[in-house]
């Protein structure tokens, strides 16, 4: 028997990260995908502290969960300091619990999920070291869940999808391109400078591609080493959806 959901799962869409020893930047579309339907002005970053930041995209809320709320009580539930994998390994065990209940005896569901079922990036620092970050990827196959837990690269921009498109606007080697990156203000700082060319490069998929699971109001934050975060671009909703 197929198993009934009150809704199907959210999906989270769209991020773009750019870390170095010295910074982190990152944007995030403001789309969450629900069965064929979609919402818009939905923050999938959280700030855990000061220094801890978190963001996911893939399946994000169901019935029961979010996975923005278990970020929070993981992180809570552990004596500090904490490192960003066992911070990540918490958050990945819980999900997949909720992930396999999804499931069960849903082939719809199964037959539709994408390879990353859920995905998400912790960033920090402990006050005076690097900036750090972790990648967590939680995969289905065949009904299998299983996790990756990897660092974040600090040589490349990471990414959810359509690098032909992030290449284009980073390299600006098409007219449209140039025009984009022309409109990206300079600050003088390179996260900032960071945080709004990734937001440059997912508007510039929002409005190449038209890809109707992107979209929706784009967020950007940054964490400077021995700094506290900020927001670049503010979310003007509330960061975490009552379930």
């Amino acid at each position: 028997m197929t198993k009934k959901h009150e809704c199907p799962p959210a999906h989270g869409t769209y991020f773009l990260i750019r870390a170095t020893d010295d910074f982190a930047a990152a944007a995030v579309d403001g789309r969450e995908n629900v069965g064929t339907n979609h919402r818009d002005g939905v923050c999938k970053i959280v700030p855990l502290d000061k220094s801890t930041i978190f963001l996911c995209q893939g399946i994000v809320q169901g019935d029961t969960f979010d996975a923005r709320e278990i970020a929070k009580v993981k992180f809570n539930e552990h004596a500090k300091p904490v490192t960003l994998t066992t911070l990540a390994r918490s958050w990945a065990s819980e999900m997949e619990k909720h992930i396999e209940a999804l499931c069960t005896d849903d082939p719809v569901l199964i037959a539709n999920m994408k390879p990353d079922a859920a995905a998400a990036v912790f960033l920090g620092h402990d006050g005076s070291g690097p900036v750090d970050g972790v990648v967590v990827q939680i995969q289905e196959s065949n009904g299998n869940i299983h996790t990756r837990i990897d660092p974040l690269s600090k040589t490349e921009p990471v990414f959810t999808d359509y690098p032909e498109i992030v290449r284009e606007v980073l390299d600006c080697r098409t007219n449209r391109a140039k025009d984009l990156f022309a409109r990206v203000p300079r600050p003088p700082d390179k996260a900032t400078e960071w945080a709004m060319i990734a937001e440059a490069c997912i508007r510039a998929i929002i409005k190449w591609i038209r890809d109707p699971e992107v979209g929706g109001e784009i967020v950007s934050i940054v964490l400077e080493r021995r700094k506290q975060w900020r927001w670049v671009k503010a979310p003007t909703t509330p960061q975490i959806p009552a379930i």
